[in-house]
């Protein structure tokens, strides 16, 4: 993804930018093909979470958000918020388990 103005990178505002390729880096193919293919694994494991719990992993995890900022663009207290957030990764985790055979 290409540095938003001033030179920073902005965190992806959707699945797709997730899904984007990986980074470049000095490896083999190998290690590119397992990276994709982890990319892979975890934007099909976040699209199958409910919409709640995606919801709450992108805002906090990909947009980078903090507690507060996420809470309040979701209309729900902090507490709420962090709840979720564990109940969201705990599902995320058990999808991505599943989809990879380790579960």
């Amino acid at each position: 993804m290409p540095p938003a103005a001033g030179g920073t990178r902005r965190a992806p505002d959707s699945l797709d930018e997730v899904k984007g390729e990986p980074e470049p880096s000095a490896h083999g193919p190998d290690e590119l093909l397992v990276s994709r293919h982890r990319t892979d694994l975890l934007a099909r494991a976040l699209a199958e979470l409910e919409p709640s719990y995606r919801e709450v992993v992108l805002l906090r995890d990909i947009q980078e958000l903090s507690a507060p900022e996420a809470a309040a663009r979701l209309g729900i207290s902090v507490s709420a918020l962090k709840s979720r957030l564990h109940r969201a990764r705990v599902s995320l985790r058990d999808h991505v388990l599943r989809m990879s055979g380790s579960f």
